[in-house]
């Protein structure tokens, strides 16, 4: 399962045209079915260390599919975070 959320970070983030992104860290949204890993405003930092600026929403994306896969079989709890290190791979 986690494969598939750093799967779908890879083609929203890693594709020629999309923003250069070294990192992605999900924060927790509270639903009526319980804890989620929310889609909605990660924290992206990219190759240089630095915060992007431009909240991102993830929400309709396959990032959000693989997120809510993920939450199904095991809901965050408060105090856990889930970051993603994305390596660029020789072409």
């Amino acid at each position: 399962m986690l494969d598939d959320v750093l799967g779908a970070l890879w083609e929203a983030f890693c594709s020629p045209g999309a923003p250069g992104v070294a990192h992605v860290s999900f924060g927790i949204a509270e639903t009526d079915e319980g804890r989620i890993w929310s889609p909605d405003g990660p924290l992206l930092i990219g190759a240089d260390g630095h915060a992007l600026p431009d909240a991102v929403d993830l929400s309709s994306t396959p990032v959000a599919d693989a997120l809510a896969d993920l939450s199904g079989f095991r809901a965050p709890e408060f105090g856990d975070s889930l970051c993603f290190t994305l390596h660029p791979h020789d072409s």
